[in-house]
């Protein structure tokens, strides 16, 4: 599923904490800004909650983020 999402700043910032610099498997890294900067990705939800970006390398390997965690079904 895709969907639009807005991050406040310090959810963002929250993120890039812990997530950044970004390293594809060719080995490029990529800082927030410069992820920033890729082509627009989508959205992944899946199916415990998380939220996902995902968006492509310039080798065009997809990477993803996690912004949003979900809860475990117990």
């Amino acid at each position: 599923m895709t969907k639009k999402l807005f991050l406040p700043a310090l959810a963002r910032s929250a993120v890039a904490a812990k997530t950044f610099p970004k390293v594809c498997s060719c080995g490029r890294s990529y800082s927030l800004r410069e992820w920033e900067q890729l082509p627009e990705g989508k959205l992944w939800e899946t199916d415990w909650g998380d939220i996902l970006e995902l968006r492509h390398c310039v080798c065009r390997s997809t990477m993803s983020i996690l912004l949003v965690e979900g809860e475990p079904e117990s």
